[in-house]
């Protein structure tokens, strides 16, 4: 039972860990989407965006670039 129970948390662990990364990603393309009509985005924050893990942070960043009048009112406000 014990073996049980430790394998359970483990997968609930890994399954939320997986949720997670998921809605980082999300968040992450949603940004790049956002700010593509200003044109190709520079490689460094191509960069920043894709190593932020924080999804606070990237939330913050999403509604900017919904705001944002061009590419550089984004990095800004970021």
């Amino acid at each position: 039972m014990l073996f049980k129970e430790i394998m359970n948390q483990q997968w609930q662990a890994g399954h939320q860990e997986g949720l997670l990364e998921g809605r980082i990603a999300t968040l992450q393309e949603v940004i790049f989407e956002s700010l593509e009509q200003y044109g190709t985005l520079p490689e460094t924050l191509v960069s920043k965006i894709r190593n932020e893990k924080d999804e606070s942070v990237l939330k913050s960043w999403r509604r900017t670039a919904s705001k944002a009048a061009s590419l550089e009112d984004f990095t800004k406000n970021m």
